[in-house]
């Protein structure tokens, strides 16, 4: 796949991570990248997905550190190359930064529905520790925590 068809928008949506997602891609999409559309801390990560590969970076420690520091690291630089090659890594990171955005507004709805705690702590004193953010994928339009 490559990051031209990534960096794709449609209408006023985010560029797009997977595109068999895509409503007028081919094939099946990846099971992987569905889970994760719902799940903000989705396990599943396929190999030769592109729309993973993406995904692992952002929620990966390069992409940390380069946000910690406000620049890009050599390291972090590297694994942009990798995924997108060296010309596509300042589109790359466009695309990572719209991913790590999106997975954070699904733990911040986690969060705000009481299914996952704020804070460690807090789920040691609430008694919520065993509750997962896998609450996503009923969601009503009305009222997200409901489901």
């Amino acid at each position: 796949m490559s990051a031209a068809l990534l960096s794709t928008l449609r209408g006023n949506a985010e560029p797009v991570v997977c595109a068999l997602l895509r409503s007028d891609g081919a094939g099946q999409p990846c099971p992987a990248c569905q889970a994760a559309q719902t799940r903000a801390h989705s396990p599943l990560f396929r190999a030769h997905c592109h729309g993973c590969k993406v995904r692992a970076l952002a929620q990966g420690p390069q992409f940390w550190r380069s946000l910690k520091e406000g620049a890009h690291t050599d390291a972090y630089q590297g694994e942009l190359a990798a995924v997108f090659g060296a010309a596509g890594a300042r589109e790359g990171h466009a695309v990572v930064l719209a991913e790590y955005r999106r997975l954070r507004a699904l733990q911040d709805n986690a969060v705000r529905c009481g299914l996952v705690p704020r804070t460690p702590e807090a789920a040691n004193d609430d008694g919520r520790n065993d509750r997962t953010d896998t609450h996503n994928t009923n969601q009503t339009d009305n009222n997200p925590c409901e489901g």
